[in-house]
């Protein structure tokens, strides 16, 4: 078989590659169109606000191990995509009333914590998702003796810690991270989340959050230790 985009005389190992990164290549544009189709917000269900203290408007503040422990039976915190992928869809216009409102409630008063834990070592980025067993100690977070549902792994490619990055440049370096955590390829985001969002690796294992305070597209590690607690629950669609 002859490939049109093959020129000149090459090798059978130029060939050979060529071949694969064309594979890749469309493989990775189904992937991301499935993406797009099937945003990670449709295999769960939010709780419709985040938790207020009686006749408070502004959402209460919980140290992470307090946000679990306030979490109804059978919920977690959302994952990064989870929120992210709700969000981009209330931006194009793809959500429901119901959902719409979830979305603007994101926005108003705290971030919110995710169920996620990130541990920079040796130039990999660790994801532990749904960790448990984090200890709130004096300024930080104990999570030695974390348990957790999944790990996901990702290359750090020399992005800095303890300081913002834009998604741009974290984008450049990393690439399957800007994925993981807004759930879509960099160049498929909404020009919102493009020229205005970023993230904060802390330098040591620690629990993180979107944004801090209002409309607020960032992933961060939260200054202070508290953040507001939302739950969602497995196995509920969202539409």
């Amino acid at each position: 078989m002859v490939f049109g985009w093959f020129k000149g005389n090459k090798s059978k190992e130029e060939i050979e590659l060529e071949s694969r990164l064309f594979r890749e290549e469309e493989r990775n544009k189904i992937w991301n169109a499935l993406l797009i189709e099937n945003p990670p917000y449709k295999e769960i269900q939010f709780e419709p606000l985040a938790f207020r203290n009686s006749n408070e408007t502004d959402k209460a503040l919980f140290t992470f191990d307090k946000s679990c422990e306030r979490l109804p039976a059978g919920y977690r915190h959302p994952l990064p995509a989870e929120v992210f992928s709700l969000i981009i869809d209330g931006l194009e216009g793809r959500l429901s009333e119901e959902l719409l409102a979830v979305k603007e409630d994101l926005f108003k008063s705290h971030g919110e914590w995710f169920d996620l834990v990130l541990k920079p070592e040796k130039g990999v980025l660790h994801c532990y998702e749904q960790p448990r067993n984090v200890i709130r100690i004096p300024n930080d977070y104990d999570c030695s003796k974390m348990i957790f549902a999944r790990e996901k792994q990702f290359p750090l490619n020399g992005l800095p810690l303890g300081t913002y990055v834009p998604i741009k440049d974290v984008a450049s370096k990393s690439p399957r991270l800007v994925t993981y955590v807004w759930s879509r390829p960099f160049e498929n985001l909404p020009s919102e989340i493009q020229n205005n969002a970023g993230l904060w690796i802390p330098d040591h294992a620690r629990p993180v959050g979107r944004g801090n305070f209002g409309i607020n597209y960032n992933f961060y590690a939260f200054n202070f230790n508290y953040g507001a607690s939302r739950g969602v629950v497995d196995g509920k669609k969202n539409f």
